[in-house]
Order: C-alpha cells, then sequence, then structure tokens
C-alpha cells in the first residue's frame, strides 16, 4: 500500500479511501492540518528568509487542498450529496488561509486568486457583481485626467452594502475574513469603491 501511495503521489495523484469520508473525519483532518498551519506560521523566521515558515505552511495547505479536491471528485461520483458540500466548504476555508498566508508574504497576486475563489463559494458571484457595480469608477478616481469629473463622496455613498446570502455559523468567521483581505487588498492597489464594497460585506458579516 505504501508504495501504490508513494507512486500515486510522484505523479500528482492522490489514493482515496471513500469508507473514511465522513463528517466527522473530515472535520478531524482539517483541525489537525489548521493547527500545524498556525504553528509554522506564528515562527518568527531570520531576517535572511523572513516567510520560510510561512512557505512551508502554504505548502502543507496546498498538499491538503490537493487530497480535498481529490476526494471531493470520488464523492461525487458516489453521489455523496452531505460529503461533497462538507468538502466544498473545507476548500473554501483552505483558500482563505492561503489567501491569508500569500497576503503576509507579500503576494498580492497569489491572494487575490485564491482569495476570490474562497468567496465565490461563500457568497456566490459576488466577486463578478463587485465587478460590475464599480466598472471604471476607481480608475477615473485615480487618473487626475478624470477625477476632477467625479465626487469622491458622492462616489463612496452610492456603494451600499451588497445582499449576501445567509451561511452556516462555522462559516462566518471564515468568510468575513475573506471579504476583509480582499477589502485591504483592493485598497492598497487604490481602488476604493472596489475595497469598499467588500469591507461593507464583512461588516454585514459581522
Amino acid at each position: 500500500m505504501e508504495e501504490i501511495l508513494s507512486q500515486a503521489k510522484e505523479k500528482g495523484l492522490y489514493v482515496v479511501n471513500s469508507e473514511e469520508s465522513t463528517l466527522e473525519r473530515l472535520e478531524s483532518d482539517y483541525r489537525n492540518v489548521v493547527e500545524k498551519v498556525d504553528r509554522l506560521c506564528e515562527v518568527i523566521d531570520p531576517d535572511e528568509k523572513p516567510f520560510q515558515s510561512k512557505y512551508e505552511a502554504r505548502d502543507s495547505l496546498d498538499e491538503y487542498l490537493k487530497q480535498l479536491e481529490a476526494n471531493k471528485t470520488i464523492a461525487k461520483l458516489e453521489n455523496k450529496v452531505e460529503i461533497v458540500d462538507k468538502l466544498k466548504q473545507l476548500i473554501a476555508q483552505v483558500q482563505t488561509r492561503l489567501g491569508s498566508i500569500s497576503w503576509d508574504c507579500e503576494e498580492p497576486h497569489n491572494a487575490q486568486t485564491d482569495l476570490e475563489m474562497a468567496c465565490n463559494f461563500y457568497f456566490p458571484k459576488l466577486v463578478s457583481e463587485v465587478e460590475g457595480l464599480v466598472g471604471q469608477r476607481d480608475e477615473l478616481l485615480s487618473n487626475p485626467a478624470t477625477a476632477e469629473n467625479i465626487n469622491p463622496l458622492e462616489a463612496a455613498n452610492s456603494v451600499t452594502a451588497p445582499n449576501l446570502p445567509e451561511l452556516t455559523s462555522s462559516s462566518y468567521f471564515d468568510a468575513m475574513k475573506c471579504l476583509n483581505l480582499l477589502g485591504i487588498l483592493w485598497a492598497g492597489r487604490g481602488q476604493p469603491l472596489k475595497s469598499l464594497y467588500y469591507l461593507l460585506g464583512a461588516n454585514s458579516c459581522y
């Protein structure tokens, strides 16, 4: 069995025992991975390798994410709806943590990718809705040639909290963190209106 697991891993594949994919087992495995990742993220690395432990934490999460995706594929084939739903939630939670770590490692592009994928689980279509609501207004505000034609206060006042679906209680913390980080990310890129939508969404979660 060990040889089969080793060969599968070398090929980027995962051997899944669907009988072990119970809700209790999934929750237990997730807690174990998160505890290890949290310990790594708390390590203060030397100045010459400031993100070494966070990279290690991210590698662990990447590996775990692939396992979750493999389990989801098998659970779908076996029509285990409850297990599939739980796996989707865990995948979003892992993506939120990956986005947070990438942000801490000063990699906003990677952070955006993971956070938007997680956001699309928590709040389907929210990312595309925010894009549509903001349109070109942030670009116009940041361009001196066009900014004078826009009242920033009026533009900000036109931003209202998005209508968000209700979540299971276990998802609210991660969903709120995801929205907060997206808000911070877009503020750092000089797109205040897009940032405001996400931050107001986070406030709604809170």
